[in-house]
């Protein structure tokens, strides 16, 4: 407001303005690097933030060069209306914050809906494993019973041999 106010830049509103600049592009960098990765995970956020992820970026950019210009002096400050700068600034602010209200709650549910494939996928792999553990055991079983069958039929002819009878 000073800059435009005075119609002149000092080097201390340079630095501001670089700071403010650097701030502003490492945040939505990050939040537009998010939305990338989070659309090509799933196509449902591309086709929920798609639309508000372009209106978004281009608010952002516009202010972003409004603001580089005036970092530069490449605008001639008296051109400039600080009605014009403030109202872009907080248009690029209110469709970030928009971007990010409405990713939040899209992921939010993305986050849930994952919570339960993963629940449905444990419970899954929990019933097989104790059908597993339960096919094994009654198979176990039936083969120490044809064993013990087995063992018990050789016991049973040993004691008719060593009693004298040597027919079996």
């Amino acid at each position: 407001a000073g800059i435009i106010a005075n119609q002149a830049i000092v080097k201390s509103q340079v630095i501001r303005l670089t700071e403010l600049k650097v701030a502003i592009d490492v945040n939505f960098r990050g939040l537009e690097s998010s939305y990338s990765s989070g659309a090509s995970a799933d196509e449902r956020l591309k086709d929920r933030l798609g639309s508000l992820a372009g209106e978004s970026e281009k608010t952002v950019n516009q202010f972003m060069a409004s603001l580089f210009k005036i970092r530069q002096g490449e605008q001639s400050l008296k051109s400039m209306d600080a009605k014009t700068f403030f109202a872009e600034g907080t248009a690029s602010i209110n469709k970030a914050f928009e971007l990010y209200d409405e990713s939040a709650a899209l992921l939010a549910d993305l986050l849930n809906e994952r919570v339960q494939n993963m629940q449905t996928h444990f419970y899954i792999v929990s019933l097989f494993s104790i059908l597993s553990i339960l096919v094994t055991f009654i198979l176990g079983i039936a083969l120490s019973r044809n064993i013990l069958k087995s063992i018990n039929a050789c016991l049973t002819s040993f004691s008719e041999i060593s009693s004298g009878n040597y027919r079996e």
